[in-house]
């Protein structure tokens, strides 16, 4: 796990250009903090900064092939690359380390263009064909790793996280408009787009070429399955998934350094653990986070329950004070605007277990892959209803939130906006009143979603998109910002490549329906949880923002919504800010998502002199 950074030119490389190259890698030297390696020639310049995970003597990046004609350096792991070198040791390849990285140049030297159908693991990579000067981005299918690229002018850019283009010389932040739109509906900003103009994700399965100064951008593996399969019985598939999830854990064990586990209690981290303990390995260690202060937010009491059942060395961090100062320093890890309500907890379990071990298991993936979520239960459910009954129910009903946006989720048509209206944070005519016509601020998801089957039911459809964009472009990315910035490297088993093509394929009915959610998942875990873990409802990972966002004297809360920072923002009307805070502080109506949105904003513009 490392933190990748480089550029080609089409021009000599001066002495100033190795200095950029150092301030980019400082910048992200918390993604590496063992090791620092540049390569360069008269076109690329490449650094990489190292967590040493595996072959810790002599892993160094970047790697070459034999005749040092490709030169790769990859931010990830590659679970099946044993599997890979004996394969290309068999052909004739020879090895000179340990480093899982190695098999890539070698694949790309055996398969060429094709190399990465092979790879099995989380990654993001840049390789560098010497003799063609041909470079190769790519990220692995499901998006456990970002990668950024900026093409401008003679120039191209690419970084592991995006504030490592502030100490590029030609690097401008100029707001893309579109994408700041798609944050205040989503939270947000799905692939390809970043915040900045000119800067862009590499999207999950694609691989960039860029060859003789133009960019090629194409899929190279569909993660998520391209259809349902109803042939299989329920027990059937249980049968193969148990095979597949076991067989997934055990694959994320590979390290020469500490691994452990976060359990939340939950059912997704208490199912790794059990399966853990299924395939003997009972030493590995838990973490879990306690906020005893605030008993409505603390798992601590099911995490010990399942520490106990299976008789883990768990450990327990407290938290008992206000948190909410620790924003600042949290967005400024996520380098994008991300109004995720875990962002805290995320960084004081990260913080926290960094302490004892280099490597943790968690349970990303499950709810969107096997429907964990409420919304699905009622979208299984919610029929398309004419126009008119709509209308009047949202007519009816004007000054009920929950009613009107029911009622307009029920009266659109087939599409992305009928997809995201559940978790849509601004309503259209909320979103209008808080931008400023000036500021040109729209939002426009027609062109980022491409159903892989637009004959998917809405709940299907919904389970698609989150795996698709909120999965990669939220979750994800929460978890690998916030766990390098630690130094840690969080693996997700649910995320592996066979168990998502599997799941994905398998019917709603064995997922959710309006009675119950995770069926096969629970089915699966009967014989291995306790009954109280089965049992207990979902618990999102946060702390009473809602009460926070309350506490006008709140530090953070006095500085960014006071009165002369709403009248000073360009980006909202202050009138419409005034009326969510009022509305919240008063218990009129719970405005947390909408106003922990603006919050996270107004920090994020701040800190990037954004004006």
């Amino acid at each position: 796990m490392c933190g990748i950074a480089g550029f080609v030119r089409n021009k000599q490389h001066s002495d100033s250009d190795f200095e950029t190259l150092e301030k980019m890698l400082k910048v992200i030297a918390h993604r590496g903090p063992d090791d620092q390696k540049i390569y360069s020639d008269n076109k690329l310049m490449i650094g990489f900064r190292r967590l040493s995970i595996i072959d810790i003597q002599t892993g160094q990046q970047p790697i070459f092939n034999e005749d040092k004609s490709v030169v790769i350096v990859c931010n990830g792991e590659i679970y099946n690359y044993k599997t890979l070198r004996m394969e290309l040791e068999e052909k004739g390849h020879i090895f000179h380390c340990n480093s899982d990285a190695e098999v890539i140049v070698h694949l790309y030297e055996e398969y060429g263009e094709d190399f990465l159908v092979h790879l099995d693991g989380m990654f993001a990579l840049c390789l560098w064909d010497i003799q063609s000067k041909k470079l190769f981005l790519a990220r692995d299918p499901v998006g456990k790793k970002p990668l950024y690229y900026m093409h401008k002018e003679e120039v191209f850019v690419f970084a592991s996280e995006h504030k490592a283009f502030n100490e590029y010389p030609y690097f401008t932040r100029e707001l893309d408009m579109c994408a700041a739109g798609n944050y205040f509906i989503l939270n947000y900003i799905p692939y390809p787009q970043t915040i900045y103009k000119n800067v862009y994700k590499v999207p999950p399965g694609s691989v960039l070429v860029l060859n003789q100064g133009k960019i090629q951008i194409r899929k190279y593996r569909h993660c998520y399955a391209q259809g349902i399969d109803t042939s299989m019985t329920f027990e059937t598939a249980k049968k193969v998934l148990r095979e597949k999830f076991f067989a997934a854990v055990e694959k994320r064990l590979m390290s020469d350094v500490p691994l452990g586990v976060l359990l939340s209690g939950g059912l997704d981290s208490s199912g790794i653990v059990a399966a853990l303990h299924h395939i003997g390995r009972k030493d590995i260690p838990t973490f879990s986070v306690s906020f005893k202060s605030y008993p409505k937010y603390d798992e601590g009491n099911f995490s010990q329950q399942v520490a106990d059942y299976f008789k883990t060395d768990h450990t327990v961090f407290n938290v008992e004070q206000d948190c909410l100062e620790l924003l600042e320093t949290v967005i400024y890890h996520m380098d994008e605007p991300i109004a995720d309500k875990a962002l805290i907890p995320s960084w004081l379990i990260f913080q926290k277990a960094s302490k004892h071990v280099k490597v943790i298991l968690s349970g990303e993936g499950a709810d969107e892959l096997f429907g964990g979520y409420k919304k699905y239960q009622w979208l299984s459910v919610i029929p398309n209803s004419p126009v008119g009954i709509a209308h009047l129910l949202e007519k009816g009903y004007a000054q009920n939130r929950r009613i009107k946006k029911c009622a307009r989720l029920i009266s659109l048509p087939a599409g992305i906006e009928k997809i995201i209206a559940w978790d849509r944070v601004f309503l259209p005519d909320e979103f209008t009143a808080l931008i400023p016509e000036k500021q040109s601020v729209s939002s426009d998801l027609s062109t980022t979603y491409d159903p892989i089957n637009k004959h998917y039911a809405l709940c299907e459809q919904t389970m698609m998109w989150d795996f698709l964009w909120f999965l990669p472009e939220n979750l994800l990315m929460k978890v690998d910002k916030l766990s390098m910035a630690h130094g840690l490297e969080a693996r997700a088993p649910y995320l592996d490549r066979e168990l998502v093509q599997y799941a994905s394929s398998l019917p709603r009915k064995y997922k959710t329906n309006i009675f119950s959610s995770k069926t096969i998942l629970r089915s699966l875990f009967k014989e291995l949880l306790p009954e109280t873990i089965l049992k207990r409802k979902k618990h999102g990972f946060t702390l009473p923002i809602n009460e926070w966002l309350k506490d006008s004297e709140n530090p953070v809360m006095k500085k960014y919504f006071s009165y002369k920072k709403i009248l000073s923002s360009r980006f909202f009307n202050r009138n419409a800010v005034e009326h969510l805070l009022l509305q919240h502080r008063s218990n009129t109506a719970d405005c947390t998502r909408q106003l922990w949105n603006i919050l996270t904003f107004y920090i994020w513009t701040e800190q990037n002199d954004i004006i």
